[in-house]
């Protein structure tokens, strides 16, 4: 197990604005939505590659394969006619 030394924790939260205890406990939608709330705008991921950056990790990231919702209502109303 790892343990996070305490300036660890005190620029986490300096920065983040919330506990290492308080983050390890919500969930990941709920880390979403206080992202969003804390940004102003909605999480997406960018439609741009940027040049220089290598893709690691998962290859549907990297080619830009992952659609989210949106995309597939949006390709689907095309298709549709809508």
């Amino acid at each position: 197990m790892y343990v996070v030394s305490e300036t660890a924790r005190k620029n986490n939260e300096r920065i983040v604005g919330l506990t290492c205890d308080k983050l390890a406990k919500m969930s990941a939608i709920e880390e979403k939505n206080w992202i969003e709330k804390r940004i102003g705008k909605k999480l997406a991921f960018s439609p741009k590659m940027k040049k220089g950056v290598v893709g690691r990790g998962n290859p549907l990231l990297s080619r830009r394969k992952i659609r989210t919702l949106e995309d597939l209502d949006k390709k689907s109303k095309k298709y549709i006619g809508i």
